[in-house]
C-alpha cells in the first residue's frame, strides 16, 4: 500500500516537473530553436555539428516520441540551411559558381541550382533529425532515472 502512494508522488512530482518552461514547447518553437541553434552552428564552419542542433531540438520538449524529435530535428535544420543559402546566394557570388559549373560543365538546365540548394539541405536536414532522435532518447533516459525512487 505504502509503495502505490510512493509511485503515485513520483508521478505527481513527474507531471509538476514536465508542466513548466521548455518542457511545454510545441512543434514549431522547436524547430525554429533547433533552426537558430544549427544556423549558429554552421556558421562555424563544421557542418556535422548541426547534429547539436538537432540534439538539443529534441531533449528539450519533453513527452516526445521517436519520430516527432526526428521530424523537429530534421525540418529546423532544413529551414537552418535554406535560410543560409538564401543569404549566400544574395550576399555573393554563389550563384554564378554553380550556374557555370551546372550548365557549362555538366550540361544541366539552370533551373537546377535551387534543387542542388535542397538537395544538401535534406542531408543536413537528415543529419539534425538523427540528432533530434538522439535527444528524445537520452532525455527519457534521464527523466527515467530522476522519476526511479531511491533504495
Amino acid at each position: 500500500m505504502g509503495e502505490n502512494k510512493e509511485q503515485e508522488k513520483i508521478k505527481v512530482n513527474a507531471e509538476i516537473e514536465l508542466n513548466g518552461g521548455f518542457y511545454e514547447l510545441d512543434f514549431l518553437k522547436s524547430c525554429l530553436i533547433t533552426a537558430g541553434i544549427g544556423i549558429l552552428l554552421t556558421l562555424t564552419g563544421v557542418w556535422q555539428l548541426v547534429l547539436i542542433a538537432g540534439f538539443v531540438g529534441g531533449f528539450i520538449p519533453k513527452r516526445l516520441k521517436g519520430g516527432r524529435g526526428f521530424l523537429i530535428g530534421f525540418v529546423g535544420i532544413l529551414i537552418a540551411w535554406l535560410i543560409l543559402f538564401g543569404i549566400y546566394a544574395i550576399t555573393t557570388d554563389m550563384v554564378d559558381f554553380f550556374q557555370r559549373f551546372l550548365v557549362e560543365i555538366v550540361g544541366l538546365p539552370l533551373g537546377v541550382i535551387f534543387l542542388a540548394f535542397l538537395g544538401c539541405s535534406i542531408v543536413g536536414g537528415f543529419v539534425g533529425g538523427l540528432g533530434g532522435l538522439n535527444g528524445v532518447f537520452v532525455s527519457r533516459i534521464l527523466i527515467k532515472r530522476q522519476l526511479l525512487p531511491k533504495r
